[in-house]
């Protein structure tokens, strides 16, 4: 395991050497010697490679991970600069450590307690990777499977971060966010959020936030279901319509389902496809294009 941690730090220095931002990882298992006491070191080997590869699928190219010891590991994640960055990664990492695998009959699963220092808490890359353990193991000591920085600014700002993210899924799942749209002629439908101590937050700012948190689908599905109940009320009222626009990313419009979405909305309130205009940002040949268009592109 020496040599492994050698690597190690010879990759981390690497890392630092170029400069840009680095966060160093300490990743622990929870609750692995009593895997190990209870069911022996063939549940703990499996473990070990199940847990190896859900943490690989969450990496990107150019990301380190090395098992030091043990149920030890520690990750270098070059170019991480905000926080929308790291969180949702940090995030991804302990949902795919829980992830329960089988093993002879039976469900075995695990969790993690991560440590997280940054390239500005050390100017040395030991340094690092003892600070990075040390909130690892406050991390374990809250119970685990969580993650804490070693910079107390940092735990701050992920706290506001994640009971943010709680408040806007529930405004969510409670249809808590207004629609904004200008009228029965065409406009381009968006949503706020009148939060009760940041005040209004904005469509654009809106979307980033669910994008980071992993809500832009549940979000964008809001939209769609909205704006179709709008283009309704305004023809039941006696009023002319005409198609309304969704402004989304090639990302958002291709997940699974949306399309299915849309045009289950379209039906419910007996709208014809038309009705909704998708722009894809970004890519001008989908730009102002009807549904069915957007579809068949």
């Amino acid at each position: 395991m020496e040599t492994y941690r050698t690597y190690f730090h010879e990759r981390l220095n690497l890392a630092l050497q170029d400069g840009g931002p680095v966060a160093v990882v300490a990743l622990t298992l929870d609750h692995y010697q009593g895997i190990k006491t209870s069911l022996g070191p063939e549940a703990c080997c499996a473990l070990l490679k199940h847990v190896t590869a859900a943490m690989c699928s969450c990496l990107r190219e150019g990301d380190t991970l090395v098992r030091l010891l043990g149920n030890e590991f520690a990750l270098i994640l070059p170019g991480l600069v905000a926080d929308d960055d790291i969180l949702p990664l940090l995030a991804r990492l302990l949902d795919a450590v829980k992830e329960p695998m089988q093993w002879q009959g039976r469900e075995l699963g695990t969790t993690a307690s991560i440590g997280i220092a940054m390239s500005g808490d050390s100017a040395e890359a030991p340094g690092l990777l003892r600070l990075a353990n040390v909130a690892a193991a406050h991390a374990a000591g809250l119970g685990g499977n969580r993650f804490r920085f070693c910079a107390q600014e940092m735990n701050e700002r992920a706290a506001r971060r994640m009971a943010m993210e709680v408040e806007l899924r529930r405004a969510i799942n409670y249809a808590q966010l207004q629609l904004l749209c200008d009228g029965p002629g065409r406009a381009e439908a968006k949503l706020c959020w009148r939060h009760p101590a940041r005040g209004l937050i904005g469509h654009r700012e809106l979307m980033a936030l669910a994008g980071s948190c992993g809500l832009a689908i549940p979000l964008v599905a809001l939209l769609v279901r909205e704006a179709c109940r709008q283009q309704r009320a305004w023809r039941d009222a006696g009023l002319s319509i005409a198609p309304v626009t969704l402004r989304l990313s090639p990302r958002q419009f291709h997940t699974d389902g949306l399309v299915e979405h849309i045009e289950v909305m379209l039906d419910i309130n007996q709208l014809p496809r038309n009705m909704l205009v998708i722009e894809l940002e970004g890519d001008e040949s989908h730009t102002m294009q009807p549904l069915w268009r957007a579809i068949n592109n």
